[in-house]
């Protein structure tokens, strides 16, 4: 996979943080919950998207691996709030939107 280039550390990081933390569920919230998120881990979810994603680019772009690193690290990263570790910025916890 040459093609991710230099996002492959940030994926990495990524893939590494959804082992090691993303056993929860993949929500917070109750309007996620009523969808049903909440029966998948935040790490399927996020995978589950980024499969999805690279999907519909590999059918939509002819040059898709120009934008597929960037796409995975949007897809395995949309999510990374719902931990608690990495709901903190500087050490502040920081508001859902």
């Amino acid at each position: 996979m040459t093609a991710l280039g230099p996002a492959v550390p940030v994926i990495n990081h990524l893939l590494t943080l959804l082992d090691n933390a993303g056993n929860c569920p993949a929500c917070n919230d109750i309007y996620d919950a009523t969808a049903g998120i909440t029966n998948f881990t935040l790490r399927e979810h996020s995978l589950n998207v980024s499969r999805i994603a690279v999907d519909m680019i590999k059918k939509a772009h002819r040059d898709y691996d120009k934008i597929l690193g960037k796409i995975l690290i949007i897809c395995l990263g949309h999510g990374i709030g719902v931990l608690s570790s990495t709901n903190t910025i500087g050490g502040v916890v920081a508001k859902p939107f």
